[in-house]
């Protein structure tokens, strides 16, 4: 079985699903491509119109994207990871 498929997706949908369900902010982020099905996500309970996505082209900038969206003013108050393995050194 391919390692990219596993149900990443489909459990960071359900996080991001219930972080809105709590009245949480939440943003889907990816590197290279955004893989977020709008239809899919809709399936998963995702408030699509509330949901920030973001395609980062490389992993680092993925992290900063992250780090700069929990720092601000109302920002995202979740996060979850879809590839551990793909982090930045010393950073989680």
């Amino acid at each position: 079985m391919d390692s990219r498929i596993g149900g990443k997706t489909t459990m960071t949908l359900h996080l991001i699903a219930e972080a809105q369900n709590l009245g949480g902010q939440a943003a889907f982020l990816d590197v290279v491509s955004i893989a977020l099905d709008p239809v899919y996500a809709a399936k998963a309970r995702v408030d699509v119109a509330q949901c920030s996505g973001f395609a980062a082209d490389n992993v680092d900038q993925a992290w900063n994207y992250a780090e700069t969206l929990l720092r601000s003013a109302g920002g995202i108050n979740r996060r979850g990871g879809l590839s551990v393995a793909a982090r930045p050194q010393g950073r989680l």
